[in-house]
């Protein structure tokens, strides 16, 4: 059973009370930046868009995609508001085909409202470059991936970070691997 996809945009940014803070992982960023100084950039299913917006402020060269309009937007006001330039995209990732190279490839709990997210994790492999990243945490479970399973799909990866961590919803495994 794929999560609710839209319950974003339902339940939390079309909300006319609610303020975007653009959050991020600044412990992700610094570990990004330890393999990356720069590149090519999609963040797929960026929500607020935090870690794209830091990664451009740092000079990535930043796709961002999600299904939230109103998130797309708010990205795209707070990008011109701190003169930077991102690609926002609203898209589902259900139908959403990746036609470029990237040096990283983020998908930050995504892959779990994605009907597809096996093909979709193949097609993020074969769309990052040599010494490229993929950033990855995934929900296990039943309907899922199973526990430790990513890790398996990149073992022709140099898989660099590997955790497993609990969330109310459930344990999600969290992925940092280069492509030799």
């Amino acid at each position: 059973m794929v999560e609710d996809k839209f319950y974003f945009e339902r339940e939390e940014f079309s909300d006319q009370e609610s303020e975007f803070s653009f959050p991020f992982d600044e412990e992700l960023i610094e570990e990004i930046l330890n393999y990356k100084k720069s590149g090519k950039v999609l963040d797929l299913g960026c929500g607020e868009g935090g870690i794209s917006l830091a990664l451009a402020e740092k000079g990535f060269e930043v796709t961002s995609v999600d299904i939230s309009d109103t998130a797309i937007k708010a990205i795209k006001d707070e990008a011109e508001k701190r003169d930077i330039q991102i690609n926002a995209i609203c898209a589902d990732l259900d139908n959403y085909k990746i036609e470029e190279n990237y040096d990283l490839i983020i998908c930050m709990g995504t892959l779990h409202f994605v009907e597809e997210f096996k093909e979709l994790v193949k097609a993020v492999k074969e769309h990052t470059n040599e010494q490229g990243i993929n950033v990855l945490d995934v929900l296990t479970g039943k309907e899922f991936f199973n526990e430790g399973e990513i890790k398996k799909i990149y073992s022709d990866w140099r898989v660099e970070d590997y955790e497993s961590h609990k969330e109310d919803f459930g344990i999600m495994n969290y992925l940092l691997a280069v492509k030799n």
